[in-house]
């Protein structure tokens, strides 16, 4: 039931409703340590920070490394870890912490591609490539930005494939490139 209601909070969060959201993780995260699930408890504390994230990075921040904590021994692929550090990246960033934000980011990537999870490498791949655009690291942002649009995960996914190009975009932007054409030479592989 715990998961349910996380699942449920998850959704509404995409409709905008943080309010009611913000209830459903809550009343996941105190099932869940009730029942002893520290995954589940950490995934409701991740959805409380996705929400922080939209008025106090601070909180949202604070929210991820309790759900750390509350995992620890737990493999980082586990889903209320993996969560928890997929989220923490970002908010790193946003406080401004973009070394921390490189650390979680980059960690989560060589995990990834131990276990072949395309999809994390994909979005990890992209996150990183804006922490490193903010460190003026523009060459290796593209880099980045590059290998997210030859994952197999944008190749089948349209909406993906929009969200990579954007992320490329703003980094040619940045480099001040004026045919973006031309720094554009991978292309995804269907």
């Amino acid at each position: 039931m715990a998961r349910t209601l996380h699942e449920h909070g998850y959704l509404i969060f995409w409709t905008g409703d943080y309010e009611r959201s913000g209830r459903r993780f809550t009343e996941a995260r105190v099932m869940a340590a009730e029942l002893g699930d520290a995954s589940i408890e950490a995934l409701a504390l991740a959805g409380l920070a996705r929400i922080a994230l939209t008025s106090d990075v601070a909180r949202a921040v604070r929210l991820l490394r309790e759900a750390l904590v509350i995992t620890e021994g737990l493999p980082d692929d586990s889903d209320g870890r993996g969560s928890a550090l997929h989220v923490l990246g970002p908010a790193l960033q946003m406080a401004g912490d973009l070394e921390g934000a490189r650390e979680v980011i980059e960690r989560r990537i060589a995990l990834a591609r131990t276990t072949g999870d395309n999809f994390v490498v994909w979005a990890e791949t992209g996150n990183l490539s804006m922490v490193e655009r903010q460190l003026g690291n523009l060459d290796r942002a593209e880099e980045l930005s590059l290998q997210a649009v030859a994952t197999d995960i944008v190749a089948t996914r349209e909406l993906f494939l929009a969200w990579t190009l954007n992320g490329l975009a703003t980094v040619t932007a940045a480099k001040g490139v004026p045919n973006a054409q031309q720094s554009c030479s991978a292309r995804p592989t269907r």
